[in-house]
């Protein structure tokens, strides 16, 4: 609240919580917090991936917005769109989510029939996103896939919120060939100059 000066430890969204990928304000009213990773239960085995969490008052109290049923999509990123903040898309393993209530449901991005496939034999393992601040229907995913001794990247680009998708560049190795060499887990991120 003054610029970074002091800080002071906001809540846990879940204490469950057992890793925190991204936290994020909302640029119109910056108590409301959204926060995305993956919960366990206590032992830490039975993970319940998907975990996207609110708070409407600076990191006091959460709510989870989206998880339960063992889904295997960790959630890996999240954005605001900067025209319609009640406008969020998600990054998983190997899809992208939107919600246009504030996180209160979600849908495919990517639509019923994924219109960015995943090339056969190989498994999506983050997907990251980002709006383009000047024009938000213009969306930017960068996808890492692994296989045994591979990796791929791709950047994919949608100048109409999603309805078509274009593949932008792809690279394709060995295991530290593609842009993001080996880190593609991990070192991953997508920003769109605005």
């Amino acid at each position: 609240t003054n610029g970074g000066a002091t800080w002071s430890i906001a809540n846990r969204p879940d204490t469950n919580f057992l890793w925190l990928n991204k936290v994020i304000l909302n640029p119109l009213d910056p108590d409301i917090l959204y926060a995305v990773g993956s919960t366990a239960d206590t032992n830490q085995f039975n993970v319940d991936r998907r975990a996207v969490f609110r708070s409407n008052d600076a990191g006091d109290s959460w709510t989870q917005l989206w998880g339960g049923g063992g889904n295997p999509e960790h959630v890996m990123d999240i954005e605001i769109n900067p025209s319609d903040t009640a406008e969020l898309i998600i990054g998983t393993l190997s899809n992208v989510y939107i919600s246009n209530n504030s996180g209160t449901s979600w849908t495919s991005l990517l639509g019923a029939s994924p219109l960015i496939t995943t090339p056969m034999g190989l498994n999506g393992r983050r997907c990251e996103v980002a709006y383009c601040q000047s024009s938000p229907s213009t969306i930017y995913v960068l996808r890492y896939l692994t296989a045994t001794g591979i990796t791929t990247s791709q950047v994919w680009q949608t100048t109409d919120g999603g309805t078509n998708w274009t593949l932008l560049s792809t690279t394709t190795g060995g295991a530290n060939a593609s842009v993001l060499g080996g880190q593609g887990n991990y070192d991953n991120i997508i920003w769109a100059d605005p």
